[in-house]
């Protein structure tokens, strides 16, 4: 069992920092951002952290109840805390709805990512159209079949599973003649550090659509402090991640996950709608470009 201590306040979290200290660690892109600058924002994020902690307890340390309360815990220090400021916003597709924050001076483009399509791109689609001109666009699902025709009309489209490592392994995926049935199939992952450099070679990506079946649990967790994105200098702003059930130890897995999240300081997790299924919203707060471009408009 990993025990993870809280305390009453997140700048006193013994495997933490404040935000306003400088933190020594590599962030992704370069450049972390200066809370001197703009000291509502540091606030914002402590006021969130402190919330979040105060509210878990000691149901951080047990994988069950944590997952049981995740929902209505981000969902209550997001509408009791400064970070009500942001503007929720975002687009449909199919059957659920993806967060986006959007910035209504800065024109240059945007570049979203998404992996698993699903034959589902009513988001993308929408969010094209509310985007800068010249706005990229990239897919990934190792199912071919009506994927390509569909993200094609959007951006460039991948067949091809996106993971942790590069592997010949066992993917959750939806064949065409199944109907809606998702199954086991085994085939070439390619990891997303090699998918993001040399495939979409962006190494700043707007925002991250992500609800590929399974693989969020240990994609999300490479965004860490010091961890593979740092050390290739990659940055994620925004990321709409579907953290799913019925995978082995998914509770448990998710409990790292989060538990990370809060050591690391530098995503806030603001929205959680629960289908069975957590869809989840993350906001990086830590990276400079990230915090101008999207929070600091919330807190001048």
């Amino acid at each position: 069992m990993i025990l993870f201590v809280l305390s009453g306040t997140s700048k006193n979290l013994k495997t933490g920092t404040s935000l306003s200290k400088v933190k020594e660690h590599k962030v992704a892109g370069g450049i972390q951002y200066d809370y001197s600058q703009n000291s509502k924002v540091e606030k914002a994020y402590d006021e969130w952290h402190d919330c979040v902690v105060k509210r878990l307890g000691d149901n951080i340390n047990d994988a069950q109840k944590l997952w049981g309360v995740f929902r209505d815990t981000i969902n209550d220090c997001r509408t009791t805390t400064a970070m009500k400021n942001l503007n929720m916003s975002g687009v449909h597709n199919k059957d659920e709805f993806k967060f986006h924050l959007f910035n209504q001076t800065d024109k240059n483009p945007s570049y979203v990512v998404t992996l698993g399509v699903g034959w589902d791109v009513k988001a993308e689609e929408l969010l094209k159209g509310l985007l800068p001109n010249g706005s990229l666009f990239f897919g990934a699902d190792p199912i071919y079949a009506k994927n390509d025709e569909l993200f094609s009309k959007i951006g460039q489209f991948y067949p091809i599973a996106v993971g942790n490592e590069t592997k010949v392994s066992q993917a959750y995926v939806m064949p065409p003649e199944k109907k809606g049935w998702y199954v086991f199939q085994t085939m070439v992952h390619i990891d997303i550090i090699t998918f993001l450099k040399k495939l979409v070679a962006q190494n700043f990506v707007d925002q991250l659509l992500m609800d590929n079946e399974g693989p969020e649990y240990d994609i999300i967790p490479m965004m860490g402090v010091n961890r593979e994105f740092d050390d290739n200098g990659l940055v994620v702003c925004q990321i709409n991640a579907e953290i799913h059930s019925g995978h082995p130890n998914h509770m448990e897995r998710l409990q790292t996950m989060f538990q990370q999240v809060l050591k690391d300081r530098r995503y806030a997790v603001l929205y959680v709608v629960s289908t069975g299924h957590h869809r989840t919203f993350l906001l990086n707060m830590d990276n400079k470009r990230c915090v101008e471009k999207y929070v600091a408009q919330y807190f001048k």
